[in-house]
């Protein structure tokens, strides 16, 4: 008879590291700047499902994404009408 491993409702800050491959103190930090939900206490816990859904909020699509590639698009643009003016395409 095998027995089913039971996993744990309530973590600690070092094994909530472990479970999002984080540091402890980056934990910390993500609790205290309101990111993560914890129970206060020595020690403080946090619920598997809350680091369940703070994966899940940082696996979506960053806003700055899109800005990030407008202005790489814009800053290839402007590259190449410089060049372009510049005549630096008539010299090769």
């Amino acid at each position: 008879m095998t027995e089913k491993a039971v996993e744990p409702r309530f973590l600690t800050d070092a094994e909530a590291a472990l479970f999002l491959g984080r540091t402890a103190s980056a934990v910390v930090n993500l609790r205290l700047n309101g990111e993560i939900p914890y129970l206060p206490g020595r020690p403080p816990l946090i619920e598997r499902s809350d680091l369940l859904a703070f994966q899940n909020r940082e696996k979506g699509p960053k806003p700055w994404a899109q800005l990030e590639s407008e202005a790489r698009r814009w800053a290839e643009r402007a590259l190449w009408k410089r060049r372009l003016r510049s005549g630096y395409y008539d010299q090769k």
